[in-house]
């Protein structure tokens, strides 16, 4: 399989997109590639130093090994060719040439970005949760950078509406590579759910701070569009907002204190002309998405505690004690569920009862 060598190419110390990209453009094959010589990469468009270290390095490369790698972590490779390669990102100036993958990822999903500060406040961490968890609701997936803060608020958001999300990474996909390391059971989750953690980088790239700004032009390139959730000035979140306009898609920005640091580079956006979003009817709206409001759809995604009590308070309007007599589950199980659909107006209190909303 040709993948095998474009992944083998990859796993090399000195090679960059565009260099993959050469070698894409310019022979009928990797594995064509991996057998030609010094000359064959001058033709291709390499200079004459990094033609000779391309040569050189590959002589410390089996192919087959780097790949076996992969098939035992259970990661899969796609190229850019691939008919399952995200229909967005290769309209990309600079799209990688593959990715990995560790879960799964639909081509044609509507995808929508959701970044912002690592050091986020708590306004800023309930936005990204609520706005992501909304979001997902409506059959979006939610992309984010895996990084402490607003992504981490992010991905959690599309969990709890049990949506899809999708973490993008700066490091191969090998497990201890996996950073921040506070972050590891966040990302088994995002697999099991459904979703997927994704790497331009080789399995045995180890993440270094040049790679994170690289890696924002996929979180950003796989999306329809970008929300911005609190960002300082020069921070990582606006570059990946920067690139989002570069790759003509819209990008949002959700409004913050003239007090906070964390707020200008956000407030900075709208004054720019950011579509200035409160919710995610406000990001949808802006990217020309259809809202679907029936509670019907919206309860397609929840777990089966949130139904069992839907269905309990369909017809009947119930003290607190009802209903965890006839959902047949404890008080603690219950309350967190009730809490939560009455946060997200799903049912309503009268008084001292429940109801549907």
């Amino acid at each position: 399989m040709d993948i095998i060598f474009a992944n083998a190419f990859n796993s090399l110390e000195h090679i960059t997109c565009h260099k993959l990209k050469l070698l894409h453009d310019n022979f009928n094959s990797f594995e064509e590639a991996w057998q030609s010589s010094v000359q064959d990469y001058i033709n291709a468009g390499f200079d004459q130093g990094a033609a000779q270290m391309l040569s050189e390095e590959k002589q410390k490369i089996n192919p087959e090994k780097e790949f076996q790698k992969l098939e035992d972590a259970g990661i899969q490779i796609l190229s850019i060719d691939s008919p399952n390669y995200p229909e967005l990102l290769k309209e990309i100036h600079s799209a990688p040439q593959i990715i990995y993958i560790k879960g799964e990822i639909v081509s044609d999903t509507l995808a929508i970005a959701v970044v912002g500060a690592r050091k986020c406040s708590d306004y800023g961490a309930r936005a990204a949760q609520k706005i992501s968890s909304d979001l997902a609701r409506q059959n979006i997936c939610i992309v984010s950078g895996l990084a402490q803060g607003i992504d981490t608020h992010a991905h959690t958001g599309a969990l709890e509406a049990r949506g899809k999300t999708i973490a993008v990474l700066g490091s191969g996909l090998k497990e201890e590579l996996i950073f921040p390391k506070s972050n590891k059971k966040l990302a088994e989750k995002i697999i099991e759910n459904g979703g997927a953690i994704i790497s331009e980088y080789s399995f045995e790239t180890p993440s270094i701070p040049e790679r994170f700004p690289q890696r924002n032009r996929i979180i950003s390139g796989m999306s329809k569009g970008t929300v911005v959730i609190e960002a300082a000035p020069k921070s990582g979140s606006l570059i990946t907002a920067k690139l989002a306009l570069d790759q003509n898609r819209e990008v949002c920005a959700v409004p913050g204190s003239i007090f906070s640091e964390n707020s200008q580079g956000t407030n900075e956006l709208i004054k720019l002309g950011a579509h200035l979003v409160q919710n995610a009817q406000d990001v949808m709206g802006a990217l020309e998405i259809e809202f679907e409001t029936s509670n019907a759809f919206q309860e397609n995604l929840f777990g089966s505690e949130e139904k069992i009590v839907l269905d309990i308070l369909t017809e009947n309007i119930l003290h607190m004690d009802d209903i965890i007599k006839l959902s047949g589950f404890s008080a603690q199980e219950i309350l967190p569920v009730v809490t939560k659909l009455e946060l997200e107006g799903f049912i309503k209190k009268i008084n001292t009862k429940y109801t549907r909303a």
